[in-house]
Order: structure tokens, then sequence, then C-alpha cells
């Protein structure tokens, strides 16, 4: 492909404001600017005269107009830029532009920057004396081409030209802007003022045609005339179908068109729809500036009087048009009227073509359960063979389409349990001899969800039994389709439906009986629902034993949390000769309880170190001879506090909140522990250095609850320090002497 030399486009300066006065040296002397001299961008870039500027280094330049680039050559070096883009190249590669190169004032304007870049020269900014000093070896000045009139050499013949993109332009255009190996001279214009080009699109009628331009009327003001490039596309759309791609012969006046513009104003592309209706013509009237045409069936429809007419494919017009002819409309889907009349009869039948129109469905637009039937419509051509799939469907790899009338076809499936599909989608291909259609997909997808929820733990346990006649029912379950319904759930108690009592959310329930259960067996099912309507059951069974198997515990001292070396006492009433055991929290598992006295169990635990309980239960349970087992809770649950607290938790002050004079720490922590407080400070001297220190260390205590406070800690610092910013360090100690992590909190004075 041949290279050209290109030139940037003249562009036109925005209203903002920009700074002037500035003057320019080159190698210490002053660069005279006949017309337009430097200015300042509003965003602080320099922009200078591009000819003075670059022929005072020695630099020869040209312009090529077609494609409005600019080309300097310095020795080896060679700048490009397009007018208006933010990117030069340098000897081919590009470069970055602060500010577009812009035509102002009728002066091309270039940023300062390109300068060095380009050249390799040494550009200094003084704000003050408002000077731009350029020092360049060897800088020549060559003689000065004058503004509009004088001639601009080409580079030389043996140089590898620089080839740069310019936006808006295909390689024909740039081809035809100058292209070769040697681009033609052209003069340097830098003071004449920018054309502007249209360049955006036009939607409106096509009113005339031409082989190198079209006219467009829109739907407000004049018509526009717009020359063709010479690459011009046209889609035609016609209905429903997708576009096509035709040639120029393919528009008709009337047509309803929407043109995009290149750069250069020319019609690249260009979009036609319409739509077409065939039918059996009963009779064509003139009426005003129009006809009215009446068919066989269907309504009517209106003819341009200027329509494009063709009988058989040749030249006619409407008064040749006769009742009982088939004909085809070419309708403009805005003005609603035909733009061209083709009577068809006689014609050589179109290829034969099988095809599927359409594929719907009646699948609810929300949920498709287990049991439910689909289905499927499918249109297309009369007569055919067909099969319709849904993928991941069990049943449905190719279900037969029965033709219901002409073109209409259907199949149904009903929906397996144990499927859940997401976005399903239904596929149909009709067949017609040896010719098939193309696969076409269902244009609403669904969503099959015939798997039923499925149920996790349920208390009471299976075959457990308990001494306590009003247990607490509790059981989780969870669903990956539709999700859990929590108004359809349903919970039975001995056959009697509690439903109403109990608590259900999306992912458990819970139940408290208001009344005693009888002694013996008990039978409970859950039924859990998902929002499709799919279900699952669970039937479980346990024993309500009597009490006498397990009558009373007791966890002593009940009335406080225990530290380091407490002994906690466990006292259990049940059925003599029984082995029991306690467990307590997740800190004590089935310890041993002895019987002190026939029924009476007893036992205890000694506080360790490391111990940290808070609110923990304490369960005994009770084995009898006849392997019968009961469990039931003491009435107070047991905190321990000889371990390692958490890290305690700062209420106030808040994070970046500003106090007085003084300041009161509070928070929670693990009951019973010591809290040490540490202030400290940080400031600045005479603002520049950074200070810092202590302010003071308090301690305090946790309450039975975990709640804490310190007294009153004065902020005092040294007076000359400013910005001050204090840090509180909290830690927590248990009693056994293990420290917790640090919490801090920064506030100001």
């Amino acid at each position: 492909m041949k290279k050209v030399f290109l030139a940037a486009s003249l562009a036109m300066m925005s209203g903002a404001t920009w700074a002037q006065g500035i003057s320019v040296t080159v190698n210490g002397n002053p660069v005279a600017f006949p017309k337009q001299g430097p200015i300042q961008a509003p965003d602080g870039s320099i922009l200078v005269p591009l000819r003075e500027v670059f022929e005072s280094l020695g630099a020869s330049v040209q312009f090529l107009p077609k494609t409005r680039t600019i080309t300097a050559t310095r020795g080896t070096t060679t700048v490009a830029l397009q007018l208006g883009e933010s990117v030069g190249y340098v000897n081919g590669k590009p470069k970055s532009l602060p500010t577009p190169a812009q035509n102002i004032g009728g002066t091309t304007m270039l940023p300062l920057r390109i300068i060095s870049e380009a050249f390799g020269a040494d550009v200094k900014w003084d704000a003050n004396a408002r000077l731009v000093a350029i020092l360049l070896v060897g800088a020549k000045p060559v003689t000065s081409t004058g503004v509009g009139g004088g001639k601009v050499p080409p580079p030389p013949a043996q140089e590898k030209p620089i080839v740069i993109p310019v936006k808006g332009l295909t390689p024909e255009e740039i081809k035809n802007a100058g292209g070769g190996t040697a681009p033609p001279t052209q003069p340097l214009q830098l003071n004449t003022p920018a054309v502007i080009t249209k360049t955006e699109p036009v939607a409106g009628t096509l009113t005339a045609m031409a082989p190198d331009k079209l006219t467009v009327q829109p739907a407000t003001g004049l018509p526009e005339s717009l020359p063709l490039s010479p690459d011009v596309i046209v889609l035609v759309k016609v209905g429903d179908a997708p576009q096509v791609r035709q040639e120029l012969a393919a528009l008709k006046t009337g047509d309803a068109v929407q043109i995009k513009r290149d750069s250069l104003g020319r019609a690249f592309l260009i979009e036609v729809s319409y739509d077409e209706r065939v039918g059996v013509l009963k009779s064509l009237e003139a009426l005003g500036d129009h006809w009215i045409a009446l068919f066989t069936e269907g309504s009517a429809a209106e003819v341009e009087t200027l329509a494009d007419i063709k009988r058989l494919g040749n030249p006619s017009s409407l008064s040749e048009v006769k009742p009982g002819e088939r004909v085809r409309l070419r309708i403009n889907p805005v003005s609603k009227r035909a733009v061209a009349l083709s009577v068809i009869e006689g014609e050589k039948p179109a290829t034969p073509r099988v095809e599927v129109l359409k594929v719907v469905h009646n699948a609810s637009p929300k949920w498709v359960k287990g049991g439910d039937t689909i289905t499927f419509t499918v249109t297309g051509t009369p007569a055919a063979k067909g099969t319709l799939r849904v993928p991941g469907l069990a049943g449905a790899e190719a279900l037969p389409l029965v033709e219901t009338s002409p073109g209409s076809y259907i199949a149904n499936i009903t929906v397996p349990a144990g499927v859940a599909l997401k976005d399903a989608t239904a596929l149909a291909t009709l067949a017609l001899d040896s010719l098939s259609s193309p696969t076409v997909a269902s244009a609403e997808t669904f969503v099959i969800d015939a798997v039923g929820p499925t149920i996790g733990t349920l208390t009471p346990t299976e075959s457990s039994e308990l001494t306590d006649a009003r247990p607490n029912f509790t059981g989780t379950y969870a669903d990956q389709g539709s999700g859990i319904d929590p108004r359809k759930m349903q919970l039975s108690i001995n056959g009697e439906d509690v439903t109403g009592r109990a608590i259900f959310t999306d992912t458990y329930f819970t139940y408290q009986p208001p009344t005693d259960l009888p002694q013996g067996p008990v039978v409970a099912k859950l039924t859990a629902r998902d929002a499709a309507g799919n279900e699952t059951s669970r039937e479980w069974r346990f024993t309500v034993i009597p009490t006498a198997l397990l009558s009373s515990v007791v966890a002593l001292p009940a009335d406080r949390p225990l530290n380091f070396g407490d002994v906690l006492t466990i006292k259990a009433v049940g059925a003599p000769g029984s082995k029991a055991t306690f467990t307590l929290g997740a800190k004590v598992k089935d310890q041993p309880l002895k019987e002190d006295s026939p029924g009476v169990y007893v036992g205890s635990y000694t506080v360790q170190k490391q111990d940290v309980l808070v609110a923990a239960p304490l369960s005994v349970t009770v084995t009898d001879s006849r392997g019968r087992t009961a469990t039931q809770k003491a009435s107070n649950a047991i905190t321990v506090t000889a371990g390692p607290p958490e890290i305690p938790i700062i209420d106030q002050p808040q994070d970046g909140a500003s106090v007085g004079g003084s300041v009161v720490l509070s928070g929670r922590s693990l009951p019973n522990a010591t809290i040490k407080v540490t202030v400290r400070y940080t400031g600045k001297r005479a603002s520049i250095l950074t200070a810092s220190g202590l302010v003071g260390e308090v301690t305090a205590k946790s309450d039975a609850t975990g709640r804490w406070s310190t007294q009153p800690i004065v902020l005092r610092v040294p007076k000359e320090l400013t910005s001050l910013l204090f840090t509180a360090e909290v830690t927590a100690t248990g009693t056994g002497g293990k420290d917790s992590s640090t919490a801090t909190v920064k506030f100001k004075k």
C-alpha cells in the first residue's frame, strides 16, 4: 500500500479563557510572531505558533489540506500532527499531547511539549517573565514560507515517509489525500478559517438518489444532500427479519433511512427499513395525494402516488394494476404508506426455504414445578416435520412437533420430579423434503424447580427420652431452587397441627409447647415447602419419661461468675442406682457424678487458669438400669472468667470524637475482669516538630455483666503543642491473670 504524509486538521477554539502575552526565544534569539502569539491554555499547557517556532528550529513544514495533517522535518526527525487530535507522531511513534493542536485566530497552534519530545530541545518556562526559552544545538532558521501563499517543499524523495492514522478516513481516502512515495506540494495556509463539515447522523425519508449522492428529508427542517462514500454500506431490514447487506440499488425513494457520515461528511452507512405485505388486490383507487389499495383479506393500505410500480419485474404504473392480481407492497414503517408495488403473478417462484419464525411457551414467568405441563408453540413453514428439545430436561431431548394448523406446531411435556433448571430454553427445528431450518430458540427462558427442600437437624432428636414435658422443638431446612416459603411450612405434634404457634424463617423453625406433652411416645412431623410448591416431609419420634428418673439439677454457686480456683458444685436428684454425668458448655463433657446417697448424685469442678465460659449451660444425664436416659439442665447458666478475656469493647469515646479537658472511657469486657487504660498524646511543636508523651494510666473493674467505666482522666499536655491527638489503649485481665489483646481508640481534645 502506498504511504502518504499526513497533516493535522484545523480545529475551532473553545470559549474558555486563554492567557496571552508570552514571548519565545530560540538559542537566545527572539522569535517574531506577525499574527497570533503564544498562549497558555486553561489547563496550564503552553501553545505556540507552529510555523514560526518550527522554522526557527530549522525544520521544514508541509501541509496536506485533504487529510488536514501537518508534517515538520528536521534532519532525520519527522513530526506528524492532525488538528484536533490529542496524539502526535514522532518518526511514526505515537506521543500523547496535553492539549490537541488547533487553529486559533487563523494560526495553527501546538503544545510546547511536542518540541522537546520531537527534536530533543531543552525547553524552559519562566512564569514570572512569561518567557519560553528553547535551546537546541545546531538550530538554523529556514526561510519563512509566508502565511497562506508560500510553497512548502516536500521532504527529500529518498526519505521514508511517515504514516499516521487519520481519524475518520479510509485507506482509499488517505491515498487520495496525497498518496505515493512523494506527496504533492501543498501551500501552508494556516490562517484560513476552518471549514465545518457536518458529520452527525441524519434520519428521514429518501427523496432523491444519484450515483454520487442522496437527498434526505428529515422529520423537521430542510432536505439534506449527502455525498456518498466510495465504500458506502447499505443494510436493509424487512419487517422483523435481521438486517442484510445489499447494494445501493436496493434503495427506493420514499424509504425510511438512517445515515451515518464519516469525517468528510459523506454517507458511509445507510440503514433502510421497510415492511412487506403480500395479498390479492380487490381494488385500487386514487384518494387525494395517495391511492387506497383494498385486499381480499386484511385491512386496506395506502400507496404513494409516486410509488415505484413493477409488473413481473418490468416498470409499470398504478393505472395498469388490476383487481385480482397478487401484489407485494413495500411500506415505509414511519409514514405507513407503500413506496413500491410489485405485481408478482407469473414471477419465478422463490427458492424453497424452510424456517422457524417463532418459538413460544406457556411456562410460568416464575417457576415450573414437577407435574406441571409445558406447551410449546412453534410457527414456521407449513407441512414440515419438526422436533423441539430443552437441554438438561430429561424426556425433552427430541419432542415431536405436531402441526395443528398450517404453519403452527405444538409439543407438550410434563415436568418430572427431581429436575432443577435455571434459564431453560426451548430449541426448535423444522424439516421439509431435503431442506432443514436453522435451530431457533424461544425468546423467553423459563425456570424449572421440581426438587423439594432438604430438612436438616431436628430436635428433640430421634429416639431420645426426655424428662422435660415441654421440650423446645427446632429444625433447619434449605432449598436450592425457588427458595423456602415460610408461609407454607407445617408442623404437627401427635397429629395436632401446631403450625400457627410455631415460628418459621427461611432457614429454621422453633416451637415451645404451651402445655406438658403426655408421657410416652411423641410423633412430630415437619413439612417444608418452597416457592414453586415442592414439598418435603419428615417424621420423627421421641419419648417423654416420668420426671422421677431425674427430678432436679442444681449448680452452685449460682449468684456470681466463677474465678480461677473457684469450685463449682453439682447436685442432681433422680432414680437410685443410676449412672449420672454432667456436661458444662463445650469445656467439660460427660464427667461422672457420684451417688452420695440413694438417688442423690454429686460432683464438682475446679476452675482452671485458662477457663473462659459465658452463660454456659450445665446439664446432667442419668441412665437407669433399664437403659433409659434422662437429661436435665440446671436453672442457672455458668460464667467462668479465669482465662484470657476477649479484646475489650470501647463504647465511649467513639473513634475520632472530640472531648473536653478530661475523658471517661467505658465499654464491655469479660465479667469480673481488671481493665487497664493507658492514654497517650501526640502533637506538633511550632507546627513542625512531632512530640508525644503519656497522659496517664488508670484501672477499672468490669461488673457481673461485663460493663466497665473509668474515673475521669485529666488530659494534661504541654501548652505549646498543637494538632493534638490522643490514643487510649485498653487491656482486660481475667481472674486467672491472663491478658486480652489491646483495644485502641483515638480522639481529639
